[in-house]
C-alpha cells in the first residue's frame, strides 16, 4: 500500500494543534519540553527560612559562643558585644527563663531554633541548646593596663600558638585573680571562637590586650614599676621567690619556651619544680601554678 504524503502545510496545523492542547502534565511543559513546576507560595516561604539558617550557620566560628556557663558569662559581662541569643524551642527550664530576661533586659535579640539548629551548627559538641553569636572581639589598651598596679598580676604570653592552651591559660587567669592578659602580637593565636569556649566565657571579664613588641612592652612595663618574672629553666624555685609584688608573669611559646632576648630582660627568672626526668609542663598548666602560688603567698585565695 502507498504511504500517505502530507503537505507542509498540513504537518503545520497538525504540530499546531498539538501545542495549544493542554497539557496532562501539572503545570505544563516549557519551550525546551521540560516539566514546569507549579507557583507554591509555601515552597517559596520554606526556601527563604532555609536560606537564613544557612546564612546564619555560614557565619565565622570565631563569633559563635555555646553553653549554659559561658553565655551566661558573656551577658553578664559583655551583653553590648552579643548580637544574637539562640536557645533551643525544646528548652523550657529556669536557666533559659533567666537568660531571656537579662538579654530582654540588655536589648539583646533572641531566636528559637530547634535542637538539630544546634546539632547541625556544633557538631558532637556539649552546646545545651544555649549560643551567642558575638561582634567581632574587641582587646583592651596596653597603656590602660599598665597604670594600674594593684589590680593583680599580669600574664603576658608569647608564641602562644594553640587556642585551647590560650583558652585555658585565660580561664585560669580569671580564677585567680590576674588582672589582665597581653598577647604577643606576631606570633600568638588570636582570641578566636575556640580561645573563648576553652576560657569557660573568661575572655567576657578579664581585659585582653595585644602589643606588637614584645620587648618594648616588657621595657614599658618596667619604666611603670612591674617586676618582669620570666618562667624558664634554671630559674629560682617558684615557692622560694617572694610574688608578693606588681608581677607580670612572661612565659614563652609551647615546647621552646621563653626566648633568650626576653629572658635577659627580666627581673627575675623563677621555675616550677618537677620530678626528676622531666622538666616541661603544658604552657597552660605552667601558668595555672604560678597563678596559684602568687594567690596562696598574696592571701587572695583566701579572701
Amino acid at each position: 500500500m502507498a504511504k500517505r504524503h502530507r503537505s507542509h502545510k498540513q504537518r503545520k496545523e497538525t504540530s499546531q494543534t498539538k501545542s495549544s492542547s493542554p497539557s496532562k502534565e501539572r503545570g505544563g511543559r516549557d519551550e525546551r519540553g521540560r516539566k514546569k513546576r507549579a507557583y507554591d507560595p509555601l515552597r517559596r516561604d520554606v526556601a527563604r527560612h532555609d536560606t537564613a539558617e544557612k546564612e546564619e550557620q555560614r557565619t565565622d566560628e570565631k563569633e559563635w559562643v555555646y553553653g549554659v556557663h559561658p553565655v551566661e558569662e558573656w551577658l553578664s559581662e559583655r551583653a553590648d558585644k552579643i548580637e544574637e541569643l539562640f536557645l533551643s524551642s525544646e528548652r523550657k527550664d529556669q536557666v533559659v527563663a533567666r537568660m531571656i530576661r537579662q538579654a530582654n533586659d540588655e536589648g539583646v535579640l533572641i531566636r528559637h531554633r530547634p535542637r538539630t539548629y544546634f546539632d547541625r551548627l556544633f557538631p558532637q559538641k556539649n552546646h545545651q541548646g544555649i549560643a551567642i553569636r558575638c561582634r567581632q572581639f574587641a582587646y583592651a589598651a596596653f597603656d590602660d593596663l599598665i597604670g594600674q598596679l594593684d589590680q593583680g598580676p599580669i600574664v603576658f604570653l608569647t608564641g602562644i600558638q594553640d587556642p585551647g592552651n590560650l583558652g585555658a591559660m585565660i580561664r585560669s587567669a580569671r580564677a585567680f585573680g590576674a588582672h589582665a592578659i597581653l598577647l604577643s602580637q606576631r606570633d600568638s593565636c588570636p582570641v578566636n571562637g575556640t580561645v573563648i569556649r576553652a576560657s569557660a566565657g573568661a575572655t567576657a571579664s578579664l581585659p585582653i590586650a595585644l602589643v606588637r613588641n614584645a620587648s618594648q612592652a616588657v621595657k614599658q612595663l618596667k619604666e611603670a614599676g612591674w617586676w618582669i618574672l620570666g618562667l624558664a629553666l634554671g630559674g629560682a624555685p617558684l615557692a622560694q621567690f617572694d610574688l608578693d609584688r606588681p608581677a607580670v608573669f612572661l612565659l614563652g611559646e609551647e615546647g621552646k619556651g621563653l626566648k633568650p632576648s626576653l629572658q635577659k630582660n627580666c627581673d627575675a627568672l623563677l621555675e616550677i619544680p618537677m620530678a626528676d626526668g622531666w622538666d616541661s609542663l603544658n604552657v597552660a598548666t605552667c601558668g595555672a601554678v604560678v597563678l596559684y602560688e602568687w594567690a596562696r603567698q598574696t592571701g587572695f585565695a583566701k579572701s
